[in-house]
């Protein structure tokens, strides 16, 4: 399942290593780095029920994982707080879960989900992109099937839930973001596009000051091609 998780167009190519789960004080945790297999034990280790809220700062990774933190998240009901970046897998699970969200001088980007990798590029196309990363054709159907019988629907039931809609996702696997022009690495929602596609309690604004200039946003975004906000 880990090569699967590796074609969902992880947002940072130069993530390598693990992240980081820090106890800030009783009621507060903090995550940095990447979304790695080991995170949500990782994460159940420091979790306990005096948590009342989450700080992330991450470009994302494992999908699977992100999946399952934001599902123990929400069942919590915790609070998420942005301070720097939460991208591709921690904004579709992490961030989504949260109670209350808070942008705190951070920003939230989307750039589709497993549903939408899927739905763009068929069986055919992701069985094929295994087989290019050495599997066989047996072995990458066996994935394939297990993502449609097992995962998919996990992650569909995960956000009708939470009563977002499916199309952010659909819309920002396209390269311009449903922009209709450009090609970007993700879309930034305003709270209008939050509240469109059922994000809600979302504080603080998505600011094109941060991605200027906070050193802990434009060391990432300057990977990548630009992101967008709308």
């Amino acid at each position: 399942m880990k090569l699967v998780c590796s074609l969902i167009c992880y947002f940072y190519l130069a993530i390598a290593y693990g992240g980081e789960w820090t106890v800030v004080t009783n009621n507060t945790l903090s995550f940095k780095g990447p979304i790695e297999s080991s995170e949500f034990d990782k994460f159940k280790q420091v979790f306990s029920s005096d948590i009342t809220k989450i700080i992330v700062d991450s470009g994302g990774g494992d999908a699977e994982v992100g999946l399952a933190i934001g599902g123990l998240i929400a069942k919590a009901d915790i609070d998420v707080e942005v301070q720097g970046i939460c991208m591709s897998s921690c904004a579709n699970y992490i961030f989504t879960a949260g109670r209350n969200k808070i942008l705190n001088r951070g920003i939230v980007g989307y750039h589709g989900n497993m549903t939408a990798l899927v739905n763009s590029i068929g069986k055919e196309g992701l069985i094929n992109q295994m087989k290019q990363n050495g599997l066989s054709e047996q072995q990458a159907t066996d994935f394939y099937n297990y993502y449609i019988n097992e995962v998919l629907p996990h992650e569909k039931a995960f956000f009708s839930g939470l009563g977002i809609s499916q199309d952010l996702f659909d819309r920002t696997q396209r390269d311009d973001k449903g922009m209709g022009f450009g090609v970007y690495s993700a879309l930034l929602p305003k709270h209008a596009t939050f509240e469109k596609y059922g994000i809600h309690n979302v504080t603080g604004e998505q600011s094109q000051d941060v991605i200027d200039n906070d050193p802990r946003v434009t060391k990432y975004v300057k990977l990548g091609a630009p992101v967008v906000i709308d």
